[in-house]
């Protein structure tokens, strides 16, 4: 079982219908989400494409040494648009 899965064992019904039912629609969306916790709580993870670099709630570091990928940034930029701009 996997972060998420020992999260909603513990969880009543409604709850754990309701949040399995998130799970089931992230994961069609992102079949290749690998279960994991993120600030003390289940998370689906895509890609690992920031492993290695120190990650903190909207903060990515990085140094000249280790630089961010540019198809990440790219990424990055492209999704916070669409938040945005609602597109």
């Amino acid at each position: 079982m996997g972060e998420i899965d020992d999260y909603l064992a513990g969880l009543d019904e409604p709850e754990r219908a309701s949040l399995e039912r998130i799970r089931d629609i992230a994961l069609q969306v992102a079949p290749d989400a690998v279960q994991d916790k993120s600030y003390g709580m289940p998370a689906l993870r895509v890609a690992g494409e920031l492993s290695g670099f120190s990650l903190s709630k909207g903060t990515i570091r990085f140094t000249p040494a280790t630089p961010i990928p540019d198809h990440v940034v790219e990424r990055l930029v492209r999704l916070r648009l669409a938040e945005i701009t609602g597109s």
